[in-house]
């Protein structure tokens, strides 16, 4: 049975379908709040202008000298517009793809390199100092985990309004929470297993460059068409102090990186995230993050995280699944997560992963 939110995920996108086959733009006023709000922003982006953003096109620059470049390999996505291809502005917007707490994602042209890529925005235009402030530092974070599992930055900018933006891998696939939710037929008990390993692999590179994700679930862990996993979205990620990047990597496997490879950013480490304040996804949070203390984030949460998607991986669900977050809430700082064969009864997986899943959610970090 599908969710609400795949019903409304259908529904989008046979709305931009629809238009872009037949020009018809009304919006149901039956359509859920939030799904109106999508298609209207969608229908702004195409039809408010140009829909350019970014600094000027180096290729316009050029061309009055006469130089040219129009180079397209072939790909799975269809071509843009001749329109689009050609402006003084970089990047052409073209439909919403993904939104979160803090941001919305758009599918994107880029007219130089003539590719497409992912645009990360803020929700709300440039909004308080403050946010714009988060929203830079996860793309200066993002930009300096270089790792194959890590989605990589490609620029960053500021549109017409004055809102800062930035551009990242467009991975074309599914992310993972999609991926089980399509049943066995589609990836193997070892393959998810599998997606799982080498997300952990970027996540223990952020670690070794004193980074802590802390929002790590399965619809935030890619899986391209050809294989490729990218973990994305580190916009609730720590960055920790430098001598707690260097007791990490201390501590932890021997990586090749030295002191001066730590993350960094525009403010001390902790100014934006105070005590007392959740921050993450309820279900799949660690019991430290669910009380609010910041102060005991560390890699450790991460490591909880890892292990609610190998929970949710085993047993068809996320550690605390009630539908209401006090509920889940409650339960999640307690730690109070179900055995995967008391959750699953029905479900058959080696008894060396449920070992490895029940310790990395001790409700203790220590244990």
């Amino acid at each position: 049975m599908k969710t609400l939110e795949d019903q409304e995920a259908e529904l989008y996108e046979d709305f931009v379908e629809r238009y872009y086959e037949t020009g018809a733009a009304e919006v149901p006023g039956s359509w859920p709040p939030g799904l109106r709000e999508r298609c209207l922003f969608f229908l702004k982006v195409v039809e408010g202008g140009s829909g350019a953003v970014g600094s000027r096109s180096v290729l316009a620059a050029l061309g009055a000298g006469g130089v040219r470049a129009a180079l397209t390999l072939a790909g799975p996505e269809p071509l843009p517009a001749q329109e689009l291809s050609s402006g003084p502005e970089r990047y052409v917007l073209e439909r919403e793809i993904g939104r979160g707490g803090m941001g919305r994602v758009l599918l994107a042209y880029d007219r130089d390199l003539r590719r497409r890529v992912a645009m990360k925005v803020l929700r709300d235009g440039a909004g308080s100092p403050l946010r714009a402030s988060r929203f830079l530092e996860e793309a200066q974070a993002t930009s300096q985990l270089e790792h194959p599992n890590i989605a990589p930055v490609y620029d960053v900018g500021i549109d017409p309004s004055g809102a800062p933006f930035f551009t990242m891998k467009w991975v074309r696939g599914r992310d993972l929470e999609e991926v089980l939710r399509s049943g066995a037929g589609d990836a193997s008990a070892i393959r998810l297993v599998q997606i799982l390993q080498q997300a952990a692999m970027g996540v223990d590179f952020a670690h070794s460059r004193g980074v802590v994700h802390r929002d790590l679930k399965p619809q935030n862990v890619m899986v391209g068409d050809y294989g490729e996993v990218h973990v994305v979205d580190w916009g609730l990620a720590k960055v920790l102090r430098r001598a707690e990047a260097a007791a990490e990597r201390a501590e932890g496997p021997e990586r090749g990186g030295t002191a001066g490879d730590a993350v960094a950013t525009g403010r001390p480490a902790g100014l934006l995230t105070l005590n007392g304040t959740v921050l993450g996804s309820v279900a799949y949070m660690a019991p430290e993050q669910a009380r609010g203390d910041v102060r005991s984030v560390d890699p450790r949460t991460d490591v909880f995280g890892l292990g609610a998607i190998l929970y949710r991986i085993l047993t068809g669900q996320a550690p605390y699944p009630e539908s209401d977050i006090a509920a889940a809430l409650a339960r999640a700082r307690r730690g109070d997560v179900t055995p995967p064969s008391v959750a699953a009864p029905d479900r058959s997986f080696p008894g060396e992963l449920e070992r490895i899943c029940r310790k990395a959610l001790a409700a203790r970090p220590e244990d």
